[in-house]
């Protein structure tokens, strides 16, 4: 096997249709019918509803597992510039009373994250709609009178 490979060549692809007089690609009896002449667009990754489970964990997680910073870190990530987490552990215990630039910076990230929240979730209520308006068969494959399956795939 080894030996062949090796005394391959470079050019061992098939042959063109041109030059074995295939109707279709590079086999005889390959039929040219079942070839679309325009290929669609992957439907999974254009819909924008089928995004929806992605961005809804993204908000309620925003970070993978592997990179999580923790709660502290992903805390003094929302301040306005670089505090110790002493410096916000004094204000939490009440020592000392949080800068007015930290509140309005903290305030802002509330209301931001608030709003895509909002978003999200109105966009996840009309997808719920639409789901519940369309009728959809029942039962594990709907066969048509030829033979075959409604949706698309031979019945198994």
């Amino acid at each position: 096997m080894l030996d062949t490979l090796a005394n391959a060549g470079m050019n061992a692809a098939p042959a063109p249709a041109a030059a074995t007089g295939a109707p279709h690609g590079h086999i005889a009896d390959w039929p040219a019918s079942t070839v679309a002449p325009s290929i669609p667009g992957n439907r999974h990754y254009s819909d924008p509803s089928l995004q929806l489970p992605g961005r809804a964990r993204n908000w309620f997680f925003p970070w993978y597992q592997l990179v999580y910073p923790g709660c502290n870190a992903g805390f003094l990530s929302l301040l306005p510039r670089p505090y110790a987490w002493q410096a916000v552990q004094h204000w939490m215990k009440g020592r000392r009373a949080m800068p007015a630039d930290v509140a309005r910076s903290l305030a802002e990230a509330v209301r931001t994250k608030v709003e895509i929240g909002l978003t999200l979730a109105a966009d996840l209520e009309a997808y719920a709609e639409r789901q519940a308006s369309e009728q959809r068969p029942t039962g594990f494959c709907s066969v048509g009178a030829d033979g075959k399956d409604k949706r698309g795939h031979w019945r198994r």
